[in-house]
């Protein structure tokens, strides 16, 4: 925890990342991402993150991810229901009141 405050990395972190060179296969970047992810996740307990509904395509949830839920506060990973829709409607209805032009 103290280096948690501290600001710091764990000792020796980039010996826990992956390692690719020009020889390996071709991977695909989000999947390079994921596995990022998986080892950051491994040694930084602190370590959270989230993503719209489109996780299962952009591969940021990792492997020991917990979904955060309002019950359970130590908890890691968040889902953003916010979708474009949701976001349209908003600013329809901000356009639709006066309200919209205290942002503009």
């Amino acid at each position: 925890m103290l280096r948690r405050f501290a600001g710091k990395l764990p000792d020796n972190w980039k010996s826990y990342l992956p390692k690719y060179s020009l020889s390996d296969s071709p991977v695909g970047t989000r999947k390079l991402s994921e596995q990022v992810i998986n080892k950051i996740a491994d040694i930084m307990p602190e370590f959270f993150g989230g993503s719209a509904d489109l996780t299962g395509s952009n591969l940021t949830r990792w492997k020991t991810a917990i979904d955060f839920q309002p019950v359970n506060i130590i908890l890691f990973y968040f889902f953003f229901k916010i979708n474009t829709i949701c976001i349209s409607e908003f600013i329809l209805i901000l356009i639709s009141t006066s309200f919209f032009f205290f942002f503009v």
